[in-house]
This record gives C-alpha cells, structure tokens and sequence, in this order.
C-alpha cells in the first residue's frame, strides 16, 4: 500500500525517543544525530529510527545463512527504494539550502558510498535514480520512478501527506529555517503533483490534526504562520553555526 507507506513515513520520529534527542541537539545544516554521536560515540535516536523504518538500507542489514559471510546487506523491495530516493532528496534540499542542487544528493551519496553495507541490486538502483536526478532533474526522474512502480504492478500511484501542507519556517526544533526550502510554499497542490508524477496528493486538513490532538498544546505555525512569540524575520541557520 503505496498510501499507508507515506502517511507513516517517518512517523517514528515523533517517539520520544527520536524527537527529544532531535530538539537537543539541533543543527539546523545537518542531522541531529550527527552531533548526538559526536558527543556519545553512537546514536540511539538513529539505531531507534533504523530499526523501525523499512526506507532506510540499515534496516535490511543482518547476517545470511552462511554465517561466515558475517553482516551483509538484503535487497530493498522496490517501493522502499522509491522512499529512500525522495527521503535522499528532501534531506538534501534541507540541509544544503540554497546551495542545492539536483546533483547534491548524487554527492552526498558518493561521500558516503564506502562505509555503507547495501545489497549491489539496491545501491545499483539507488545510483541508477541519483544520476538521472543529476542529470536529467526532477521530472525526468519522478516520471521514471512512477513508471518503475507500475511496471511492479502499481496501477495508479496516489501520495498522502500525514500532515498539512509545510509552508512556513520553523524555529522550535525542526530543521526548516527557511520558507525557501518548502516545496508548498512556492508550488500549488496541482504543482507539486504534477512535478512528482503521481495521480492524486493529498495533505492532512489543519481542521484534522486540531481534531487528532484534542486538547493537547501544540504548535502549528510551520502550517499556519501564526507563530506563537516573535520570531527571526530572515534565515539565521547559518549565524547560529558559527556560534
């Protein structure tokens, strides 16, 4: 179920044991569990995270029936391959900014590409969407991915969003300094869809997530613009490292 897999991506990070360690050690130009294992030597917020969610290769790591093989990694079913490629993609346009580029999460891939334990048949793939992506750009790339889908037997390929469109900053925990990096604030619904190459797209009501929370306190302002004290009129991202 296409569907179910993009409501629940990520959903883990909303236990306490990824978003605590994701507000204390915030970055704002890379993961927090970067500067978690800095300090710790791992990250538990990460191994939390790996095991639980199926669009990262960490997760199809473990031994094969010949025990002297030791570790390996397992091939990823296609539909978690497609997850790991958009997942590459925003991660990489969060953390690069403005220096982003279709080719950023090529590069990222390749700085990395030796100490990671993943199946050939996957990291083929994997390299096989990140070239085109770089070379060919966005469209280009989504239209293939859709076409990979269907091929698999997907007939149509319909996203869900499991929260309201993002459209503005936000300065309390999630590394968002900057409307800029938010496809929803510069793209219309039809926008997007139509740049993703998928059939339908649909986002969370804001009426809903106020009906899923009930009484509990919570911020919306990444989706509403009503921000709850003043906040920084321009990207502080980059002066907030240099401190």
């Amino acid at each position: 179920m296409i569907v179910l897999q993009g409501i629940l991506h990520d959903l883990s990070k909303y236990s306490p044991e990824e978003f605590i360690p994701g507000v204390i050690y915030y970055q704002g130009t890379r993961s927090p569990n970067a500067a978690e294992r800095e300090e710790k030597g791992f990250s538990k917020a990460w191994l939390h995270h790996k095991g639980r969610n199926k669009h990262h290769y960490e997760y199809w790591i473990d031994f094969t029936t010949d025990m002297s093989e030791g570790l390996r990694g397992h091939k990823m079913p296609l539909k978690y391959v497609i997850e790991m490629m958009m997942d590459r993609i925003a991660a990489s346009k969060t953390y690069k900014g403005k220096d982003y580029t279709d080719a950023s999460p090529w590069e990222y891939y390749i700085h990395a590409k030796k100490y990671m334990v993943i199946a050939p048949e996957t990291a083929k793939l994997l390299e096989e969407l990140l070239l085109m992506l770089k070379e060919n750009g966005e469209e280009r790339t989504f239209a293939h991915m859709k076409a990979l889908l269907k091929k698999a037997g997907a007939k149509e390929v319909h996203v869900r969003i499991s929260s309201p469109p993002f459209l503005h900053p936000c300065f309390f925990g999630t590394d968002v300094p900057s409307n800029e990096q938010l496809i929803a604030h510069t793209h219309t619904q039809e926008e997007i869809r139509q740049l993703i190459g998928a059939d339908s797209l649909g986002y969370m009501e804001i009426e809903k997530l106020k009906d899923m929370v009930g009484d509990l306190k919570y911020c919306d302002a990444c989706f509403t613009g009503k921000y709850p004290m003043e906040v920084p009129k321009e990207d502080i991202s980059q002066a907030f490292e240099q401190n």
